[in-house]
């Protein structure tokens, strides 16, 4: 099955750099998150956990993703370290 295809908006662009996040980190948990969050009908939040392998610290990293075209398209892009706060959101 062919992967979906994915475009990062400009202002996911902008996040990503200023929250420096890799787009190679950010696809990876677009196409293969841990656990993914639908708050309403076209949008999705997907999730996965990742250690940041110069300190050692976990991280959730959040990207939102808007699902209501053929190409889902990458709204904007966060890490977290409040874990709890997002986990099971429904």
């Amino acid at each position: 099955m062919p992967l979906p295809r994915i475009r990062i908006s400009a202002h996911a662009r902008r996040q990503m750099r200023r929250r420096e996040l890799s787009e190679k980190l950010v696809l990876r948990v677009t196409r293969d998150p841990v656990e993914v969050i639908r708050p309403r009908p076209g949008r999705e939040i997907r999730q996965s956990f990742v250690v940041d392998r110069a300190t050692g610290k976990s991280y959730l990293v959040r990207i939102v993703v808007d699902v209501s075209f053929e190409i889902e398209v990458i709204v904007t892009a966060y890490k977290t370290s409040r874990m709890a706060r997002y986990r099971g959101e429904s």
